[in-house]
């Protein structure tokens, strides 16, 4: 039996960005350190996506300790300090209302020109935690981001590649917006990992991904169309949605990297 490796490693530190591929992975206690720690919110405090706003696949981020680099199309490159002070304020991602602060109002103006809506760029207030649901939780201390509702995300390439053989014309990973990505598995093995280690991580799979119309939305162009979610509702539809890569919350913290191994434990 081959091994289960490690084949790309994906943080999004804007949400709905682009991501960022690096060898390395250190584990926060959030997740992926620096994984959707910013977020952009309209003027009702509501998050904003790809869902409602496909042209944010279009904005690449560079990220360290010390600033948030953010690259806009035909505008250019905006540089944001880490340490942000302002006045909190109360911004929902899906059902959970979080303390944040604007990071900078001439980063929001322009994200907002470019979007062609209102939007200010957020990151979480000192001290501000958002937990992850009760219902699925490992621990008291589990947390995340502003990621939909996980720390971690992971995919396995023979699950895309089945997806692909089913499909006129084959998409890339970067349409379900993975964490993790490993190969050596069988294509959909990730649905029955309920617990996993790489390296000195532990990981446990708490609830399969269930995919929206952002699968349908080309990462180079913006632009909408049916599928993969149209194929996948033909063989992937439960009584949750339509599933595709597993939710996964990370035991402790920790670094990772390409070539890993991925040990099955349950």
């Amino acid at each position: 039996m081959s091994s289960i490796i490690i084949s790309e490693l994906l943080t999004y530190p804007l949400k709905g960005t682009q991501g960022i591929s690096s060898q390395i992975m250190t584990f926060a206690d959030t997740g992926p350190e620096y994984d959707r720690s910013w977020v952009l919110v309209g003027n009702d405090g509501r998050f904003i996506s790809q869902r409602t706003h496909p042209k944010l696949c279009l904005i690449k981020t560079e990220i360290n300790e010390n600033y948030l680099k953010i690259f806009i199309p035909d505008v250019g490159a905006i540089v944001i300090e880490q340490t942000c002070e302002g006045e909190p304020f109360e911004a929902v991602i899906w059902k959970d209302t979080c303390l944040v602060v604007e990071a900078s109002k001439e980063a929001s103006s322009l994200i907002s020109d470019f979007l062609e809506t209102s939007c200010r760029l957020v990151k979480f207030a000192n001290n501000s935690i958002r937990p992850v649901n009760p219902k699925y939780k490992i621990s008291e201390n589990d947390q995340v981001g502003f990621a939909d509702a996980f720390p971690v995300l992971l995919i396995s390439q023979s699950s895309l590649d089945d997806l692909n053989q089913r499909l006129e014309k084959p998409v890339p990973m970067n349409r379900f917006r993975p964490n993790i990505v490993v190969t050596g598995s069988a294509a959909f093995a990730e649905d029955s990992w309920s617990c996993i280690r790489i390296g000195s991580l532990v990981l446990y799979g708490v609830k399969q991904c269930s995919r929206c119309i952002v699968t349908t939305i080309d990462q180079k162009t913006a632009e909408r169309g049916k599928e993969p979610f149209k194929t996948l509702a033909t063989y992937r539809n439960s009584e949750k949605g339509i599933m595709f890569g597993m939710n996964m919350i990370h035991e402790s913290t920790g670094t990772i990297q390409v070539g890993d191994t991925v040990e099955i434990l349950r």
